[in-house]
């Protein structure tokens, strides 16, 4: 933004992909949900919604990886329901 090289990486599901493309080989291995948290890095003109936004910020990502849709609407609504009670 100001002339200056950076490499950050502001998402990872390749990365993920990467990870898991070797090891899962069956279905039977699905659900499969993995947790990452880390430094996350964005450089926005302004923030959105009023609210601050820094550019270097602690997040906690998801990724589950599912063998179809199906499975993909029932884990999805679990874990809803579970984030839901952590967050009350």
């Amino acid at each position: 933004r100001k002339e200056n090289e950076f490499v950050l990486g502001p998402t990872h599901e390749e990365a993920m992909l990467s990870l898991v493309k070797n090891k899962i080989t069956s279905y039977k291995q699905l659900p499969l949900h993995l947790y990452q948290i880390g430094l996350k890095f964005r450089d926005e003109a302004r923030p959105r919604f009023g609210l601050l936004r820094c550019r270097e910020f602690l997040m906690k990502d998801g990724y589950s990886f599912h063998a179809n849709e199906e499975d993909l609407g029932r884990e999805f609504e679990l874990m809803y329901k579970t984030y839901s009670q952590i967050l009350q």
